[in-house]
């Protein structure tokens, strides 16, 4: 056990014990969640959210399309790692998002500016900072997280689950812009274990599980690149099956953010910061044709109780 788990072991044992809680002292003080590193860590993140971005910001609505594919966390190298395996994904480019963190990106791309845009808009997302969205300009809006019971067994929806909801919103309602907003690549790490709607989760992949792998020596950089690029494929499955069953000449697969692995210092994505490991995504263009081979599950409404939202969003590293 290296020093890193030896403090975090003895802090643990005194949370029972003493008047007051360690751990939120160690929070305040930036060593949680990156543990002995956190000092650094935040260092780097000051550093980034006071520097200025060298390229310009990209809103989507700046560009031309009418199917967006949104991947959560996704950077351009992990997509053009993908290019031979599927023959949607091609001549991968690159822009600047508005955000490094989901959070931010939704901040920055839902305004009021762009209200006239959204009005012939559907956004469809497994996304949960996107709940304030129901009462925006869009022309629909359907979240994940009112459906299904995905909650109980895994930290983010299902890939399954969005592309359902996608192709059954996009042929009953009328739209110029459809938005589909599926959480992978973003960690935790899936993997189907049957038919498309079986998946595992790997329970040490949750929070900041990936990065302390690293840290303690048992993944290498390349290996968590690599867990990531898999993350993407199983997403990219579903994003094949919506391509051919909804009808948009001008289909295009990009992220909300991307994803640092180490680079400046920085781990992770974290609002405000101006690095191109957080702000570089990806710009795939493509097209889909609704075939008609593919009929979307019906998924009974659920309201999630707050202590399976509040374990959720520690899953993802949000708490």
């Amino acid at each position: 056990m290296d020093l890193d788990n030896i403090v975090w072991t003895a802090l643990d044992r005194s949370e029972a014990v003493l008047p007051f809680s360690p751990k939120q002292v160690m929070r305040s003080l930036g060593f949680i969640p990156w543990r002995l590193r956190g000092p650094i860590v935040r260092a780097a993140e000051y550093r980034y959210q006071r520097a200025t971005y060298p390229d310009p910001l990209t809103p989507i609505w700046e560009r031309d399309w009418d199917l967006l594919v949104v991947l959560d966390a996704c950077r351009p190298e992990w997509m053009a790692a993908v290019e031979d395996e599927y023959g949607f994904v091609s001549d991968t480019g690159t822009i600047h998002s508005v955000g490094s963190h989901s959070k931010e990106w939704i901040s920055n791309t839902f305004t009021s500016e762009y209200d006239s845009k959204m009005e012939d808009t559907i956004y469809i997302t497994g996304n949960h900072y996107a709940e304030g969205l129901g009462q925006s300009p869009l022309r629909k809006f359907v979240t994940a997280h009112e459906v299904g019971e995905w909650a109980y067994e895994s930290a983010s929806p299902p890939a399954n689950i969005i592309t359902d909801l996608a192709v059954r919103n996009c042929r009953r309602t009328e739209w110029d812009r459809c938005i589909v907003h599926y959480m992978q690549p973003h960690k935790p790490f899936i993997s189907r274990s049957g038919d498309r709607g079986d998946f595992t989760v790997k329970e040490w992949s949750t929070r900041y599980g990936p990065y302390h792998r690293y840290f303690n020596g048992e993944l290498s950089l390349q290996d968590l690149h690599e867990k990531f690029v898999e993350n993407l494929r199983y997403v990219l499955d579903e994003v094949e099956i919506l391509l051919n069953n909804v009808d948009a000449p001008n289909a295009v697969l990009t992220a909300d953010h991307g994803q640092a692995l180490g680079e400046g210092g920085l781990w992770d994505h974290t609002p405000g910061v101006n690095h191109p490991s957080m702000r570089s995504v990806p710009w795939v263009e493509t097209n889909a044709v609704d075939t008609h081979g593919h009929q979307p599950k019906e998924y009974e409404s659920t309201k999630y109780d707050d202590e399976t939202v509040k374990r959720n969003l520690k899953m993802l590293g949000y708490r």
